[in-house]
Parts: structure tokens; C-alpha cells; sequence
């Protein structure tokens, strides 16, 4: 256990977890912004570039930063800011800037890990940055982190894939239901099977027709559906 850092293992274990999920957090954020605007835009150039973008930041690709990614799609709005659009877009622009900047202050706010002892090899205090410790088994610690790790790879390839089958089959008698996407954004569902024709419409092989908390349609393939909340 010589060449054991914890520093690094600890670091490893907890910000590996962490970043996946604030990244997938904060593209939802931003699409949020770039939903709410879409419900008013008339010109057909903008709201394209808005379907592009939301479609882009559900779908990161994985060496991506999702940082870069917002600031790329707030940059290339700037073809849609001034007078000519009633300055709404310059508002959304800054929004996105803006949830950029609070993340990452936030992010260099959370709480620290450092460890000030390890002279055993085996057991190690650790102390937090409000002054609280607590003395841990490092080979234990090891092995959590790593298998947490582990749980966390796999979990995110063997996440349930629905299909219309199994999506109808878990909403059940439900009239309607929340699922969540894979990147956390939330929609409401609704039974096809509730004598409304409407419902059943927003029902195809490929892809489910959710609605958004403005009230917006918002096209949704199955394989992007990670859960349902009945």
C-alpha cells in the first residue's frame, strides 16, 4: 500500500460520480432556458437553431464539456440578439452565461477531502473543510470507491431500455406519469388506452410525444427514456 494515494482514489471515486450527474444537471438547466423561449419565437432560422441545440445538449457527446457545449450554443445565438428580436434572445444569452458561472463557482465551492495522516499504511484521518474528522480503513475505502465506480459504469450501460411495450406496460392504468430522461429533464406522459384519441396519437413506434411543464409537446425516443415515476 506504499504507492496507494487516497487523495487520488478519493478524488477519482467522488468527483467521477459527481460530474456525470451535475453535467447531465446543468444541460437540462440549459435547455430549460432555451424551451422557454421557443414557446414565443416566430422566426423559423431561430427555432430551428433552438430544436438543434436542445437536441445537442440532451445528447452531449461524452468527451465533450458541457460547459464548452452551453457556451458554444450561447454563442451561436448571438446572429438572433438586438432590437430585431425584441432583446429576448440577449436575455437568454446571458441566462445561459450566467447558469455557466454560478456552476462553476459552485463546483469549486463543495467541500474538500484532504488527508493530514496516513503514517500506518492502513488507517488514515480524514478532515473536512468545516473542521469535522473521521478516521477510516484506507484498504476498505479502496475497495468502496472502486466498486462504487464499478456500480456506476455498469449501471449506466445496463440502464433499462423502454420500448413502447415496456413503457405502456409500466404506466399501467395510470392516467398519466412523469418519466425522466437520461440527461434528468422531466415530462409528463399520458395514457394512450384513456378513450382520448389526442393521447393515443402521441403514441408511436419510435418515439412518445411528452409535454413539458410550459405545456410545450416535446418528442421523445424511447431509448432516451431512463425512468418513470407513476
Amino acid at each position: 500500500m506504499n504507492d496507494f494515494d487516497l487523495k487520488k482514489y478519493l478524488a477519482e471515486g467522488r468527483l467521477l460520480k459527481e460530474n456525470m450527474q451535475d453535467a447531465d444537471l446543468l444541460a437540462s438547466q440549459a435547455i430549460d432556458i432555451l424551451d422557454e423561449i421557443r414557446v414565443y419565437a416566430e422566426d423559423e432560422e431561430l427555432i430551428q437553431y433552438l430544436n438543434k441545440s436542445m437536441d445537442y445538449l440532451e445528447r452531449i457527446p461524452s468527451n465533450d464539456d458541457v460547459y464548452s457545449a452551453i457556451q458554444a450554443v450561447a454563442d451561436g445565438l448571438s446572429p438572433y440578439t438586438g432590437e430585431a428580436f425584441d432583446y429576448e434572445v440577449d436575455d437568454m444569452q446571458s441566462e445561459l452565461e450566467r447558469l455557466i458561472a454560478e456552476n462553476k463557482l459552485l463546483k469549486e465551492e463543495k467541500r474538500s477531502i484532504v488527508d493530514y495522516d496516513n503514517r500506518d499504511g492502513r488507517t488514515t484521518e480524514l478532515f473536512l473543510d468545516n473542521g469535522d474528522s473521521v478516521e477510516v480503513d484506507v484498504i476498505e475505502l479502496y475497495n468502496e470507491i472502486r466498486k462504487n465506480n464499478e456500480d456506476l459504469a455498469e449501471n449506466k450501460m445496463l440502464k433499462e431500455r423502454y420500448d413502447k411495450e415496456s413503457l405502456l406496460k409500466a404506466l399501467g392504468d395510470a392516467d398519466d406519469a412523469f418519466i425522466q430522461l437520461s440527461n434528468g429533464r422531466e415530462l409528463v406522459i399520458y395514457n394512450p388506452n384513456s378513450n382520448n384519441d389526442e393521447n393515443a396519437d402521441m403514441w408511436n413506434n419510435d418515439v412518445v410525444y411528452a409535454v413539458s411543464k410550459d405545456g410545450n409537446e416535446v418528442e421523445v425516443l424511447y431509448s432516451d427514456i431512463a425512468g418513470i415515476n407513476l
